[in-house]
């Protein structure tokens, strides 16, 4: 049987990497031809209209996309324009691997022409340990809650038929560390989209040595912490970073958190499409028991009505149903990709800023959400 003839596409740091990986591993049954890139400035190197043109006379027969994991929807993107429709690519955590542990049968294949989804979150958890002050998901004042994970895989393969990959997933709350379950999540979630870049959205103040567990799942799936540093977040994170050190467990920490904002409008007078173009969370795509939205906002009005003592309604397309059999990934991404009608509930463009501080249910008090037009 004849060689697979290969391309790949990245000529830069990675794409070397695995070309000097074939030279010492010799894979059976492929062939490589070429590196593709948008260098014009390196002679051995072909365009992507070059490598489209070659696919099609069957010079190549495949292209492995070798490119920074921000990078990865793009290139494919650019060779698919090309008709170029045998693609594949390495996860990113593989780069890491010794020649030793390194094998091409780590090559992942892209599931074209679907689209792939940018970003998704979940909530392992409502409820949180900390309580926040006008807490944006309502997680102070919430009622225990805790995600199901068969539902979780079940929604994930659904979403894994509707798009090709996802660049990021984060599992956070309410704090996702009152899930013990967590570790259990961190392995579908992997194991379903080997391409992600998957994140614990953490404020830290459980990560312990109780956690061996947990921490050593993390290193073996490739998985790290998103560590919000609010105030009794400082005191630990010297502690928190060195656990990640010890267990090769990635660790981001934001800046240290000091304030809060709230922007809810109750009456719902806020232009939606201004709302949404001034929003810095923009595209949060948001899971929850076989749906998704832009962001937890329609799942919580609900909770906002209690407050408030209004009726806060979310919009008939606000919230889309991924079993639809009439949705595809392209018809998400058509609603994904607008204002939302939920969106006149939220000031985005002149919130009201106020001390961080803690304050649970028994002293939460509805001012603590209400956008303040007065103070303005």
């Amino acid at each position: 049987m004849d060689n697979i003839r290969i391309a790949l596409w990245g000529y830069g740091e990675l794409g070397v990497f695995l070309k000097t990986a074939f030279d010492i591993k010799k894979p059976v049954g492929l062939e490589f031809v070429c590196f593709g890139d948008d260098k014009e400035e390196e002679e051995s190197v072909v365009s992507a209209e070059k490598m489209g043109e070659m696919y099609r006379a069957g010079e190549i027969q495949a292209v492995v996309i070798a490119v920074n994991h921000s990078r990865l929807h793009q290139a494919a993107c650019q060779l698919m324009l090309q008709g170029i429709f045998d693609l594949y690519y390495m996860p990113h955590y593989y780069y890491e691997l010794s020649v030793d542990e390194f094998t091409f049968d780590l090559l992942e294949r892209i599931d074209t022409p679907k689209p792939r989804l940018e970003y998704l979150e979940f909530h392992l958890t409502d409820h949180c340990n900390l309580n926040c002050k006008g807490c944006a998901h309502l997680s102070n004042i919430a009622t225990p809650y805790y995600a199901d994970l068969e539902q979780f895989i079940r929604d994930l393969q659904r979403i894994k038929e509707l798009f090709w990959g996802i660049d990021r997933i984060r599992l956070m709350g309410g704090e996702p560390l009152l899930n013990r379950e967590l570790p259990l999540f961190i392995e579908a979630s992997r194991n379903i989209f080997p391409d992600a870049d998957i994140y614990v959205v953490s404020n830290g103040l459980m990560i312990d040595e109780n956690y061996d567990e947990l921490l050593r799942v993390m290193s073996r799936y490739h998985c790290g912490f998103n560590i919000s540093q609010y105030p009794p977040t400082v005191k630990n994170i010297k502690k928190i970073r060195s656990l990640c050190y010890l267990y090769k467990v990635p660790c981001l920490v934001s800046d240290p958190i000091k304030v809060f904002r709230t922007c809810t409008d109750p009456e719902g007078l806020q232009d939606p499409e201004k709302a949404y173009k001034s929003c810095d969370v923009t595209h949060c795509t948001f899971l929850r028991e076989g749906t998704i939205s832009n962001c937890i906002m329609p799942y919580i009005l609900p909770k906002y009505s209690e407050i408030f003592g209004k009726e806060m309604t979310a919009g008939e397309d606000d919230i889309i149903d991924i079993y639809d059999p009439e949705i595809d990934g392209l018809k998400i991404l058509e609603k994904l990709y607008r204002p939302m009608e939920c969106c006149r509930y939220c000031n985005t463009s002149n919130p009201s800023v106020f001390p961080w501080e803690t304050a649970p249910r028994t002293k939460a008090r509805i001012e603590d959400w209400v956008y303040d037009s007065s103070s303005k």
